[in-house]
């Protein structure tokens, strides 16, 4: 990855998902769990999705994810 070092991990990012109660999230709900913003929260889900471990829909401007792998 090219850039500043991420302040955050992938495994932090997933860990969210691990730790919710919901079975999806939204983009803004992963990022007010992160200190990163939504739109560097959407480049991070998105290339956690390219690698496998996360998967997503979108319905208009409206994008929730889910979690690949098993809790």
């Amino acid at each position: 990855m090219a850039g500043r070092p991420p302040d955050v991990t992938d495994e932090e990012i997933l860990q969210v998902f691990r730790e919710s109660d919901e079975p999806v999230l939204f983009t803004g709900e992963v990022s007010d769990q992160l200190s990163i913003g939504r739109d560097g929260t959407l480049k991070r889900l998105k290339e956690l999705e390219d690698d496998g471990h996360l998967s997503q829909k979108q319905r208009g401007n409206v994008m929730v994810w889910w979690l690949l792998e098993t809790k």
